[in-house]
């Protein structure tokens, strides 16, 4: 499996779900708002839109700066770790999420910025913290693509550490339950490498 098409995924993922809170507070905004912080703030959004993560994380660090207790920081906390996780800046993206995580306006941004916490986390090879933030988005009642990626990267940051019975378990909750998810084809072959492991040659074959 490319890690460049996964990587590709997981920046439509960042997209997908920050895009969203983006114009939901757009929506809120006065139709004459245009203080320079509003503006800083909604080229930012634009820069995001458009897939320049790297551009987009100076335009929410300059915004942040100025206008750190605007009632917009949360969700600007969580696009500038977005975009800093979508860049590959694994320590920035960390210190935004964890901030967003804190400051989120609503549960959503919230469950969204813990989630790609927990990615981040992994990317960064601190396997079991990782495991812990995911394993609490990796429940049947959240919202199925968000269980999904919490399912992958769980089972992916248990079969680093060779918990391979934890992988396995998370592999097949995700394929079982959401066999269409993007991340299903993923979670199929790190599987098999995850039987294989376990010297089970029959249940590989997949």
């Amino acid at each position: 499996m490319s890690s460049s098409r996964l990587y590709s995924i997981l920046g439509f993922f960042a997209i997908l779900v920050a895009v969203p809170v983006v114009v939901a507070t757009e929506v809120a905004a006065p139709a004459d708002a245009s203080t320079p912080a509003e503006m800083q703030l909604d080229f930012a959004n634009g820069l995001f839109r458009d897939g320049f993560f790297e551009e987009a994380v100076e335009e929410y660090e300059k915004y942040l700066a100025a206008s750190p207790q605007a009632p917009a920081a949360g969700v600007a906390w969580y696009r500038l770790g977005e975009a800093a996780y979508a860049a590959k800046q694994y320590e920035k993206a960390l210190e935004a999420l964890t901030k967003a995580a804190e400051l989120a306006p609503d549960d959503e941004t919230k469950q969204h910025a813990s989630l790609s916490r927990g990615e981040v986390l992994y990317f960064l090879k601190r396997h079991p913290e990782a495991e812990t933030v995911l394993a609490a988005l990796a429940a049947p009642e959240v919202l199925p693509e968000m269980r999904g990626r919490a399912l992958y990267f769980g089972g992916k940051a248990s079969q680093t550490q060779q918990r391979y019975d934890a992988a396995e378990k998370s592999y097949r909750s995700l394929l079982d339950a959401l066999p269409e998810h993007a991340l299903a084809p993923y979670a199929r072959y790190e599987l098999a490498l995850v039987m294989l492991a376990m010297n089970d040659l029959e249940k590989a074959a997949v």
